[in-house]
């Protein structure tokens, strides 16, 4: 198992974006500084992008698409992309040799 943190510093705070790479497959979560509502949206956006690894373009169309749907305060869209973005990057280099 391995694990990679991206982070980004938001408005009000830190998102952070885990990337838990095991048998060839994903974990996503987000924690840090921020409030989302219906929180439930944070949870369906973690489902959605776990499993097996995919292109950056279409996790960041899910992001997007996702966090549309919610009211975000003390972040955007944006800072959970970048946060993604970061992690997205060393999970490719190190999670795809394991």
């Amino acid at each position: 198992m391995k694990v990679v943190v991206g982070e980004v510093k938001a408005q009000k705070g830190v998102i952070r974006t885990k990337i838990v790479c095991m048998n060839k497959e994903w974990r996503i979560e987000f924690t840090g500084d921020f409030m989302v509502y219906p929180e439930e949206i944070v949870f369906q956006l973690e489902e959605e992008l776990g499993g097996s690894p995919k292109a950056l373009d279409y996790y960041i169309l899910k992001i997007q698409t996702i966090l549309s749907k919610a009211e975000l305060f003390g972040c955007t869209v944006d800072d959970f992309v970048t946060s993604f973005q970061k992690a997205f990057s060393e999970a490719s280099r190190v999670c795809l040799e394991y």
